[in-house]
C-alpha cells in the first residue's frame, strides 16, 4: 500500500509540473503578444508605413525607369495629350500615323528616363513626411499611405521633378516631333490653335505613373504576408 501511495504521489507531481510548465509557456506567449502590442507606438507605425513607401517607391522607378518601361504598362502608358486629340485625329486622316505613333513613344520614353532619377526625389519627401495619425492610416484602405503620400508631397515632388523632366524630353527630341505634327495641323485652314505644356503634361503624367505602382505595392505589402521583407514590416502589419 505504502508503494503504491509514492508512485501516485510521484505520478501526481509530475503531472502538476507538467501543467504548470504548460500554463508558464502560454502564458509567456501571451506576455510576448501583449508586449508586442504594446511596444508598436505611433512612431514605430509611421517607420513602417514610410518602410512600405520606400519600398513601393524603389519598385515603381526600378519597373518604369527600364527600357520603355512606361510604353509597354498599360498600368501607366501615357497618351497622345487629351486637349490636343483633335491633333492626333486631324494628322492621322493625313497619313501621318508613324509620326503620332512616335510622339506617344517619345512621351513615354521621355518618362522612363525621368524616372531614372525620380528614386532619390521619392526617397527624401517619404521620410521627411510626418504621420501624425500613423494608427488611422494603418487601419485604412489598401492604399491609404500612398494617398497620405500624395496629398502632403505632391506639389514638392512637382516642382523637384520638373526640371529632369524637361532635360528627359530634350533629350528625346520630343519637341521636334511635336513641332512637326503641330505644323501640319496648323497648316489646315480654320482649324483652331491648341496649346499644350508638354513639360507639365509629361510631368504629371510620369509622377501619376509612379504612384499608381507604389499603390500597388502598398496594397501587396498588407494583404501578402511574403512581401513584408524586413522585420518591421512583420510587426506593423500582421
Amino acid at each position: 500500500m505504502n508503494k503504491l501511495l509514492i508512485i501516485f504521489f510521484f505520478l501526481s507531481t509530475q503531472l502538476i509540473a507538467q501543467i504548470s510548465i504548460k500554463n508558464l509557456t502560454n502564458s509567456t506567449v501571451i506576455a510576448k503578444d501583449l508586449l508586442s502590442k504594446k511596444v508598436l507606438t505611433n512612431n514605430d507605425i509611421s517607420l513602417g508605413l514610410k518602410e512600405a513607401l520606400a519600398i513601393g517607391a524603389e519598385s515603381a522607378v526600378n519597373l518604369t525607369s527600364r527600357k520603355d518601361g512606361f510604353y509597354t504598362n498599360e498600368r501607366v502608358k501615357i497618351p497622345f495629350p487629351k486637349d490636343a486629340y483633335q491633333i492626333k485625329k486631324t494628322t492621322l486622316k493625313l497619313g501621318m500615323e508613324s509620326k503620332v505613333l512616335d510622339f506617344e513613344y517619345l512621351l513615354n520614353k521621355a518618362a522612363s528616363e525621368a524616372s531614372e532619377l525620380a528614386k532619390d526625389i521619392f526617397l527624401n519627401e517619404i521620410s521627411n513626411i510626418k504621420m501624425n495619425d500613423a494608427l488611422a492610416i494603418l487601419d485604412g484602405e489598401d492604399n491609404a499611405a500612398t494617398k497620405y503620400l500624395m496629398l502632403n508631397t505632391s506639389k514638392k515632388l512637382y516642382l523637384k521633378f520638373k526640371p529632369v523632366v524637361d532635360e528627359s524630353i530634350k533629350n528625346v527630341n520630343l519637341v521636334k516631333v511635336w513641332n512637326f505634327l503641330i505644323s501640319k495641323y496648323n497648316s489646315i485652314p480654320l482649324t483652331k490653335p491648341v496649346e499644350i505644356d508638354l513639360d507639365d503634361y509629361v510631368t504629371k503624367k510620369t509622377i501619376e505613373g509612379l504612384f499608381k505602382l507604389i499603390e500597388i505595392e502598398e496594397k501587396n505589402i498588407r494583404t501578402n504576408p511574403k512581401a513584408r521583407v524586413t522585420e518591421n514590416l512583420q510587426r506593423v502589419f500582421k
